[in-house]
């Protein structure tokens, strides 16, 4: 083989190794860039959620363990009555609101990229998981379809608000959303059966919220080990979601 040709053939590796280095450079800093952004747009979003998030496990609590639904709603007069139901059903849709708010923000974004969102996100699917469930143990009452979740998410935001957010608990009470819409009644009318019949999937959910409130406050700043505690565990599967408070990539 001429000099020449070695002298050709090796440029041309060069440049081929160039290219190819140059390429995974280009990929690191991109996916580096997206999960800068994903993190930002999590830590935008972070305390809403995490408020939604222990609002609605501190009712399923209240209802579990504090017979919450017993006094105010079966023994209760008629304006305790009406705010269990409406302030029930509004810290579900809440929750919903946030949730959409971020899915919006962030679906264009890489999760996997950065391991706190990539647990966050696990989180989020195992509550839309214990949701959905038609598994028979679970019982029908609070079993709300993906496809659900989201438009309940999508009538909870207040698309005049800046910036973006849920709306609050007055204009929610104020009927400002149809009264007549099959989500929110199948919601009053479950709320009526859980009131009587002890429902597994609230306690699964139970567990699922506090997983995601101690993911998204794992220094326990917000809300301490003792105002947030799960009910007694039923049998089965644990933590909904793996904490990555030991690898924060």
């Amino acid at each position: 083989m001429s000099t020449d040709l070695v002298i050709a053939l090796v440029g041309v590796a060069g440049v081929v190794l160039g290219g190819v280095v140059g390429l995974y450079g280009q990929a690191r800093l991109a996916s580096q860039a997206r999960r800068r952004e994903a993190e930002a747009v999590l830590a935008k979003y972070q305390e809403p959620l995490v408020h939604a998030a222990y609002e609605l496990q501190s009712r399923l609590y209240n209802i579990l363990e504090l017979k919450f639904l017993e006094k105010y709603y079966t023994g209760g007069d008629d304006g305790q009555r009406d705010y269990a139901v409406r302030n029930t059903v509004y810290v579900v849709g809440q929750y919903f609101g946030w949730s959409e708010i971020l899915r919006r923000e962030i679906q264009f974004l890489s999760y996997s990229d950065s391991n706190r969102t990539r647990v966050v996100a696990e989180c989020q699917r195992a509550i839309v998981e214990k949701f959905q469930s038609d598994k028979d143990h679970l019982g029908r009452p609070f079993q709300i379809w993906r496809g659900e979740q989201r438009a309940i998410g999508e009538l909870m935001i207040d698309s005049d608000a800046t910036p973006i957010q849920s709306i609050g608990y007055a204009a929610f009470a104020q009927n400002k959303l149809p009264a007549s819409l099959p989500w929110f009644k199948r919601l009053e009318a479950d709320i009526d059966e859980i009131a009587t019949t002890p429902n597994r999937r609230l306690v699964e959910l139970q567990h699922a919220f506090v997983d995601l409130v101690r993911e998204l406050d794992q220094d326990k700043i917000r809300y301490p080990d003792k105002e947030l505690g799960k009910v007694d565990p039923p049998p089965g599967p644990g933590s909904a979601c793996t904490s990555a408070s030991e690898d924060r990539s």
